[in-house]
């Protein structure tokens, strides 16, 4: 199936790269960026070719990727090694909100994030059957034991930062998708007040 061409589509490449990260699954899991490379290109050759061949431009495509990390950087989780993306919750309202402009350029021939990530999964079922969650239920301004956090995202209380912040984004997105804005605000709580000093350092 032909590609639409793209020069009538008022859409910047990091938003046709977010676009193609929430295609191939990047909404429900982390996904390594070459797969969105892929379906980037699939959806909208004409941005991302060479000059005079039909073949992907490397330097395009990371471009793109790089305006979305620049530009839309409360929309992206990110791993260590600068592989691989998610979207994270504001990143997936971001889509839902612009969807009918997206749409322009096709949706995903397969399904890659059709199965919810198992792990971040298992972390929202754990936090939203807490006692720390119920505490907050009842008084939002409750203390926040890190350790005990730390127990249920199945990490070190001195685990890096970006550990922290990777495994908070996941489990907000899975609560996204269960229709629990509770549990997604209470994350949003835990990362301002306990992470809030560690980030600005």
């Amino acid at each position: 199936m032909s590609s639409p061409k793209t020069k009538s589509i008022d859409l910047a490449n990091w938003e046709i790269f977010l676009w193609s990260l929430y295609q191939v699954g990047g909404d429900m899991t982390i996904i390594d960026v070459e797969l969105a490379f892929v379906k980037a290109y699939e959806l909208a050759p004409a941005r991302f070719s060479w000059r005079t061949q039909k073949l992907p431009d490397a330097q395009k495509l990371s471009k793109a990727l790089r305006e979305a990390d620049a530009k839309a950087n409360s929309m992206l989780t990110k791993t260590s090694d600068g592989h691989k993306r998610q979207l994270t919750v504001a990143g997936i309202e971001w889509i839902e909100e612009n969807k009918s402009r997206l749409e322009k350029l096709g949706t995903a021939s397969f399904g890659a994030g059709q199965t919810r990530s198992a792990k971040s999964t298992k972390w929202f079922i754990d936090i939203q059957n807490s006692g720390i969650f119920k505490a907050w239920e009842k008084d939002p301004a409750t203390e926040l034991q890190k350790w005990e956090l730390a127990s249920l995202l199945q990490c070190s209380p001195d685990s890096p930062l970006e550990t922290w912040q990777t495994r908070l984004d996941q489990t907000a997105v899975a609560a996204h998708h269960a229709n629990r804005d509770d549990v997604v605000e209470f994350l949003k709580q835990i990362r301002e007040r306990l992470f809030a000093d560690d980030a600005a350092s």
